[in-house]
């Protein structure tokens, strides 16, 4: 983000709260003096109007925003005007140099003890300036207007807020030696919003009022942060030079696959990752802490056991329409068989594909060492049954250290009653969906760890194995 900034000077005049008519300028003889600002002595009040002509940032006691070269006030009013907190908009901005006279002060005030009918004049008294201070400083002051024959001397009732009142002439009264106050003549009647014990201090002009109109614009770059790939070098001639690509084959052809049922039949796992909906995240389903959270991981072992033995009992029924000499009937039951089979498999979760495709340890045993793969029968008491039960150990054990799990917030007397058991059932159930959704806020530390996805979400390595069996292009 940029800005952009103007800067023109203007007619302090506009701002000041009283100027002499035209009338009366012409008439007073000018003289130039060379201003002198001493920082010792004199200061600087700064106020900043807004376009409505407002006050919205006066500093008449501590400015000090500038700087003195060669005898020169030098200022900077967009530092200035951003310093108190203004960094977009037009203002205007007003520097007067003045000196505090009769020992007042924005501290040390008089107050106005008196008003003439005419308005015109005005007496002043303090009770925070020492007597001796203010006689001496009213005599001062005085003398200065009386000893500059041919020059017009004036002064100032300053209210704050760049309200100042042009004086005349001044008179000290002195008749109660105890109580000293100070006659003022004004230059023009006391507008009507000024009053009796309204405060105020006195002060002289060292050098003329300066202004100044600012106008700050932020502007925004775009920067295009997007990272864009170059296209296809068409130009290379390789292809001669490099394996040529296998036969195409269509979706029809798969299943002329002459693994027919389960695991082996590659048409199912086909249908299986077509079946995905939206992004499928790459998790090591080895390890219990890297998917389950919320769920049991006995139970959704289970699951996966009830559901092989399922597919174990459709792909027996299915297998009966090869026997020759049989009805009909029982030929159009194989299709209902194998549809029943292909809806287990396409609507296996995560945990069940990872079982059910994979070949480890910690995956349900295979008969054969290369893929595709071929489960063993839940029906053997060998391999199956003794990796279940291993297996049902070590989720057994992961269940009891899940303090996350949903079946925990179950209060103990409704788990201790076996009546209850579909209830808990049910909520594993909702601990397995929120656990669906919890890997993906996993996943999101991992956004840029992509190295192992295709573009969406679908392992390479099973995408490849399906596809290379099938004699697929890869």
């Amino acid at each position: 983000m940029a800005k952009v900034v103007t800067l023109n000077s203007i007619n302090p005049t506009t701002f000041e709260y009283q100027d002499y008519s035209t009338q009366d300028d012409n008439l007073i003889v000018n003289f130039t003096i060379e201003p002198t600002f001493d920082p010792l002595q004199n200061y600087v009040a700064y106020f900043i109007y807004d376009f409505n002509g407002n006050v919205v940032f006066a500093n008449e006691i501590n400015f000090r925003a500038y700087n003195i070269i060669d005898g020169q006030v030098v200022l900077n009013p967009e530092l200035d005007v951003e310093s108190a907190g203004y960094e977009e908009g037009q203002y205007n901005v007003v520097y007067n140099f003045l000196n505090n006279e009769l020992s007042s002060s924005f501290f040390q005030r008089l107050y106005i003890d008196q008003i003439s009918s005419d308005r015109t004049e005005v007496r002043l008294n303090t009770t925070q300036i020492a007597n001796p201070d203010l006689v001496s400083g009213a005599n001062s002051l005085i003398s200065r207007i009386q000893n500059n024959p041919g020059v017009y001397f004036d002064f100032f009732l300053d209210f704050g807020n760049n309200q100042l009142l042009i004086a005349n002439n001044m008179l000290l009264d002195t008749s109660n030696p105890e109580d000293p106050t100070i006659l003022v003549k004004l230059y023009e009647p006391l507008p009507i919003n000024f009053n009796l014990k309204d405060e105020c201090w006195v002060v002289t002009e060292v050098a003329d009022t300066v202004a100044y109109n600012i106008n700050i614009t932020q502007t925004f770059e775009f920067v295009d942060e997007n990272l864009y790939l170059k296209g296809p070098n068409l130009n290379l001639n390789i292809k001669d030079q490099i394996n040529n690509s296998t036969t195409y084959t269509d979706y029809s052809t798969l299943s002329s696959s002459s693994y027919a049922t389960g695991s082996e039949n590659l048409q199912y796992q086909i249908n299986s990752i077509l079946a995905e909906r939206g992004i499928e995240i790459n998790v090591d389903y080895s390890d219990y802490n890297n998917f389950i959270y919320f769920s049991s991981a006995l139970t959704r072992l289970e699951n996966f056991y009830y559901k092989l033995q399922l597919i174990e009992e459709y792909n027996y029924s299915a297998s009966l329409s090869n026997l020759t000499g049989l009805s009909a009937y029982v030929v159009t039951s194989k299709n209902i068989w194998e549809e029943k089979i292909n809806e287990i498999i396409t609507t296996f979760d995560g945990y069940d594909y990872y079982l059910y495709y994979s070949s480890g340890s910690t995956a349900w045993p295979k008969t054969n060492s290369t893929y595709p793969y071929i489960n063993a029968s839940t029906t053997n008491p060998g391999v199956g049954y003794n990796w279940l039960v291993s297996q049902s150990v070590i989720a057994g054990e992961f269940d009891e250290n899940n303090n996350n799990s949903l079946i925990d917030a179950i209060p103990s007397f409704l788990r201790d009653d076996p009546a209850n058991a579909e209830y808990e059932l049910f909520i594993e159930m909702l601990g397995e969906m929120f656990d669906n959704i919890w890997i993906y806020y996993q996943d999101v530390t991992e956004k840029w760890n992509a190295d192992n996805r295709l573009q969406f979400g679908v392992s390479k390595d099973i995408v490849a194995d399906v596809l290379r069996d099938l004699g697929l292009k890869i």
